[in-house]
């Protein structure tokens, strides 16, 4: 496998990667496209607001433009995960073409874990701006301690940084490589 020669990979190998890759796109899409979803159809932000985050939303409380704040709070999230499973779509490419073992990969790893850590530190800010755009004052206040480190927000921190660990050890394992093919 250390040719960059699509012949090197099993087929079966090969269909698995394409799969991937079209599931992770597909994703990706549906992952940007649901926010403008959630906040343009009526009663459905309400609903998940008053579900999710225990506000109370009156119906037709949020105008056009907290909706629209909204979506761009949603997506301050949103984008950097969806950057993230880019980069899972492209180590499936590296893998499919034959050589995972590139610097290309160092970088797809290290992208993966920042994009986490990126998520991790946008989640809180979020989760207020979709407060101050439902016009939740209240909740605003009382939630003011959703800054202190939850499960999936100390989740993507620490995998993020176990990813970039995990990108250092690869750099290396990549550098030892190219030396060793240097020697035969």
């Amino acid at each position: 496998m250390s040719s960059a020669n699509n012949s090197t990979v099993p087929v079966r190998l090969h269909a698995i990667t394409v799969r991937a890759e079209i599931v992770i796109c597909g994703t990706i899409l549906v992952y940007l496209t649901l926010p403008f979803v959630i906040w343009l159809v009526p009663g459905l932000a309400e609903h998940l607001i008053q579900n999710r985050m225990g506000a109370v939303v009156a119906p037709q409380q949020i105008t056009w433009l907290g909706r629209l704040e909204g979506c761009a709070a949603s997506m301050l999230y949103a984008l950097p995960l969806a950057f993230g499973l880019s980069r899972i779509a492209l180590l499936f490419r590296t893998i499919r073409l034959g050589n995972p073992f590139q610097m290309q990969t160092v970088r797809c790893v290290r992208q993966l874990g920042f994009s986490l850590i990126a998520a991790a530190l946008a989640l809180p800010m979020a989760r207020l701006l979709v407060l101050h755009a439902v016009g939740a004052p209240a909740q605003l206040k009382q939630l003011l301690g959703i800054f202190s480190p939850g499960f999936a927000v100390l989740s993507y921190l620490i995998l993020g940084f176990a990813l970039t660990v995990l990108a250092s050890v690869l750099k290396e394992a990549v550098r030892l490589s190219e030396e060793n093919a240097r020697f035969i």
